[in-house]
Parts: C-alpha cells; structure tokens; sequence
C-alpha cells in the first residue's frame, strides 16, 4: 500500500503539543524519536543532560494521502513561528 511518511523535527517541549495535535487530527499512531546531536542553519548543537534545552525530538508518521495533507498543512500552521523541519515522503508500506 502507498502511503505518505511525515517526519517532524522539533524542540522537544513541543512534542506534546505536536502529538495532541496529530492525535485530534485522525492519525492513528506516531513514534517518537530523541536526538542527541546535529548541525543546521544555526549551527551544531548536541543535546543538553542538565536542561534538556536543546534537545529535539524526531516524530515519524504514517498516513494516507487525505490524513497526511491535513496534517502538514495544519502542523505548518500551528508550528509556523518555531523552528522546526517538517518532510513528506511516499512510502510502500
């Protein structure tokens, strides 16, 4: 079956928000992933043990075409103002 596959990285205290909204939005699961590094347009970061405050978080989604358009288009919204990265793909499933 093709599906749409939607990967969010995020500021980890976000992740509640973002999993609620997922949640309301009619997809039926998603998994969590912590980051402990990586490199971007702000430079490198790693993951802080102490504060936690830059560590970010990967969620990965698996919908079909009509759940997936919904969400992109309404996590783009809700998360517009924060820095974040959001990917779509098709996947086989």
């Amino acid at each position: 079956h093709t599906r749409r596959k939607i990967e969010i990285i995020i500021d980890a205290p976000l992740a509640p928000r973002v999993t609620a909204l997922i949640d309301r939005l009619g997809a039926t699961g998603y998994t969590l992933f912590q980051s402990i590094g990586g490199r971007g347009a702000e430079g490198e970061w790693r993951e802080d043990q102490l504060t936690g405050a830059q560590q970010k978080v990967l969620i990965k989604i698996i919908a079909n075409d009509q759940t997936a358009d919904t969400l992109v288009e309404s996590l783009a919204a809700e998360l517009e103002r924060y820095s974040c990265i959001i990917y779509v793909s098709t996947v086989e499933v």
